[in-house]
């Protein structure tokens, strides 16, 4: 028995939303990643800024997050990310964030595997900071 034309319409119709649909999904996971990862992360020094807590947003693509810093004693203590990006991985933030707070810079390496997400986080993070120095 062949089976009918109108039932190879329908799987033929369904074969191709799904290589679409699948297109898409490619297409929207990597639209903007070359021009995430040529960003550079700049040096703002931390010590003489006042204590407070100082909020930083970086608005990249699907990557826009938003970070609170709070600053003590001239020093990053703690940050906070308030709305993390799609995709967000808590591994990758804390690991990043051990980092910056350890180095007292945003301007360090970013995680293996993440560069990306480690550019958005610390991008973010010198918002907050610029934020704290007025710019």
């Amino acid at each position: 028995m062949k089976p009918r034309r109108s039932v190879l319409k329908i799987v033929g119709i369904v074969g191709l939303v799904l290589v679409l649909g699948i297109a898409g999904i490619f297409y929207y996971l990597s639209r903007g990643l070359d021009e995430m990862a040529d960003i550079t992360v700049n040096e703002v020094p931390v010590s003489g800024l006042s204590d407070g807590v100082y909020r930083g947003v970086f608005e990249g693509y699907r990557w826009s997050n938003e970070v609170e810093v709070k600053i003590e004693d001239g020093r990053m203590v703690e940050i906070v990310v308030v709305k993390p990006h799609r995709f967000y991985r808590s591994e990758v933030a804390d690991e990043l964030i051990r980092s910056v707070l350890n180095e007292q810079s945003a301007a360090v390496d970013g995680v293996a595997g993440a560069t990306v997400s480690s550019i958005a986080l610390q991008k973010s993070i010198e918002h907050a900071l610029l934020s704290a120095i007025g710019q």
